[in-house]
């Protein structure tokens, strides 16, 4: 009988880990472009070369992430043998989409306990006397969605450049 196998060397993790920050930062910067022009705002002048250094910014962010984070989770699932496809796009949409909403929840919770800190976005309260109004628990889980979604194309990638298929008999 035979059965079909995901296998990956060093050299195919780490250039599938380059390319899926590459693709993910790519893909993000992309969303926030589009997010944007679909609210109805103007297009700034020099949106490409802003969207270009934006890119280049995220690529690190993403490619740190996968290494602090991904890659630990990465290990543990590729020992376990869960090496296909749906396992990388679900590893990169999950912990990005959960890391971003953690770092964006971050200083909520490291405010002192009777904090009157507030804030809004665009004339909505988000934040009121230090905690989130449902104005903006939405904004921020709609914002680790979107990096969730590019983080699940970064995974996807990853897995497409890093394995390879190696059929046992």
């Amino acid at each position: 009988m035979d059965s079909t196998q995901y296998e990956t060397s060093t050299v195919r993790m780490m250039f599938g880990l380059v390319i899926g920050a590459a693709v993910g930062s790519l893909a993000l910067v992309t969303e926030i472009n589009i997010e944007m022009l679909l609210r109805g705002e103007s297009v700034p002048p020099g949106l490409l070369v802003q969207s270009l250094g934006m890119s280049i910014l995220v690529f690190v962010v993403f490619a740190g992430g996968m290494v602090i984070v991904g890659g630990p989770i990465w290990a543990v699932l590729h020992s376990l043998g869960r090496r296909g496809w749906l396992d990388a796009l679900l590893l990169g949409g999950l912990s990005s989409s959960l890391v971003s909403l953690a770092i964006a929840l971050l200083p909520l919770l490291l405010m002192p306990a009777h904090s009157t800190y507030s804030a809004s976005e665009g004339g909505h309260d988000t934040v009121v006397n230090n905690h989130l109004t449902s104005f903006g628990w939405e904004m921020y889980l709609k914002q680790s969605a979107l990096i969730g979604l590019a983080g699940a194309l970064a995974g996807w990638m990853v897995w497409r450049v890093a394995y390879r298929r190696a059929t046992i008999s």
